[in-house]
């Protein structure tokens, strides 16, 4: 179990890192394209809020399946621990500034937030449906 789960990390990590990376262009381009950043600096910043959301996916961890009502409370925690977390640390960063900043931040944060569950379900989906095809076939094969 704690290799399976390791592996999900593992999974959402990259898909967090490629996330951030991309948002924080579009950030730059649009609201602030003079902007430089050094892509060593740039490049740990991005690994730094990876792994903040990452580890802030914990709030999910149960030894049973959640039900549905446990779910949406999670989330919901969530999504207050990645905003508490991810706004300080990018304003500190210089990453926003203003009002109007730190309400598009806010914004990417729950987009990028929707989109890694997004992945996260079409993975799972995919395991799923090869697992059932698997399933399927051995049934079928015992029937035979």
């Amino acid at each position: 179990m704690i290799r399976h789960e390791l592996i999900n990390f593992a999974k959402r990590f990259v898909v967090i890192y490629g996330l951030t990376m991309l948002a924080t262009y579009f950030i730059c381009l649009f609201f602030n394209p003079g902007a430089y950043l050094g892509v060593v600096v740039y490049f740990g910043r991005c690994i730094w809020f990876s792994a903040l959301a990452d580890l802030s996916s914990l709030v999910y961890f149960s030894n049973h399946e959640l039900s549905h009502r446990e779910w949406w409370v999670r989330t919901i925690l969530h999504c207050v621990l990645l905003e508490a977390f991810l706004m300080p640390l990018g304003y500190y960063w210089e990453m926003w500034r203003g009002a109007l900043g730190a309400v598009v931040y806010f914004i990417v944060i729950i987009l990028v937030k929707i989109c890694v569950h997004l992945v996260g379900y079409g993975q799972d989906y995919a395991e799923a449906t090869s697992l059932n095809r698997r399933l399927r076939e051995r049934r079928e094969k015992r029937e035979n």
